[in-house]
C-alpha cells in the first residue's frame, strides 16, 4: 500500500506556519524555579535553538514538522527560507546551550517527559512515527478551544498530530457535540476521504457470563 502524499500546497502552508511559529518570540509561556535575580534572564539565552512557538516543547514541534516536511517535500516554494531559519537556529553553539541546560539540575525535571520524547523524535524524526493515528473531538469549541486566543497555536497543534501519520490518519467529531472543527477544511477534499453518513457496523457484545 502506498503512503498518501500530502498536496504540495498543503505542505507548503504547513511549512510556512511552522517557520512563522519558529521565529515568532513572542507570546511566550515557560515556567521556571529560580532562586535569585540573577537568573532572570531571557527564554532565548537558556534555549537558543528551541525559543520561539510560545514556549519549549512547542518549539520542538514545530522544529520536527519543519525538518520532515523538507526531507519529504524539498522543492517547495519555502524550502529555502525554511533550510535558513534552521540553519540559523540549530547551531553548534546554540546546541551546547541546550545540552549544559538539560545536564544541570533544572534540567533534570523540566519538561519532563513530554518535552523531551519530542526531542527525541526531532532527533529521530525518520524513526518515530505512526502508520495510523486517530484525532477524535475535532468538533469547533474543542479544537480550537472556545476560549483560546491564539488561533494559529490551536491550528498549529492540529498539523502536528496530522504529520505524524504515516499511511492513515482518522479524524472524527460527533456531530451531537456540536458542528466540526474548522480546522478540517485546511486540509482539502484532495486529501480527505469522508465517511460521514455510512452505516455502522455494530459490533457483537460478549457475554461474560
Amino acid at each position: 500500500m502506498s503512503t498518501p502524499q500530502l498536496a504540495g500546497e498543503t505542505a507548503n502552508r504547513l511549512l510556512t506556519t511552522a517557520v512563522a511559529n519558529l521565529t515568532r518570540a513572542y507570546p511566550i509561556h515557560w515556567t521556571r524555579h529560580i532562586t535569585g535575580p540573577d537568573q532572570l534572564v531571557p527564554h532565548e539565552d537558556l534555549h537558543p535553538v528551541f525559543a520561539g512557538s510560545y514556549d519549549w516543547h512547542s518549539c520542538v514541534h514545530q522544529t520536527w514538522l519543519a525538518a520532515r516536511l523538507l526531507r519529504s517535500y524539498p522543492d517547495l516554494p519555502h524550502a529555502a527560507l525554511a533550510r535558513d531559519t534552521l540553519t540559523s537556529l540549530i547551531t553548534p553553539s546554540g546546541c551546547q546551550v541546550e545540552a549544559d541546560f538539560f545536564a544541570g539540575d533544572e534540567g533534570a525535571y523540566w519538561e519532563r517527559p513530554y518535552g523531551w520524547a519530542w526531542l527525541l523524535t526531532l532527533h529521530a524524526a525518520k524513526g518515530l512515527e505512526f502508520p495510523v493515528v486517530f484525532i477524535v473531538g475535532c468538533v469547533d469549541g474543542l479544537l480550537p478551544m472556545q476560549w483560546a486566543e491564539e488561533l494559529d497555536e490551536e491550528r498549529r497543534l492540529f498539523f502536528v498530530g496530522v504529520s505524524r501519520a504515516q499511511t492513515h490518519l482518522y479524524l472524527s467529531h460527533a456531530a451531537r457535540r456540536g458542528l466540526p472543527s474548522p480546522f478540517l477544511k485546511s486540509l482539502g477534499n484532495s486529501l480527505v476521504e469522508r465517511l460521514a453518513g455510512r452505516p455502522a457496523k455494530r459490533s457483537r457484545q460478549l457475554r461474560l457470563l
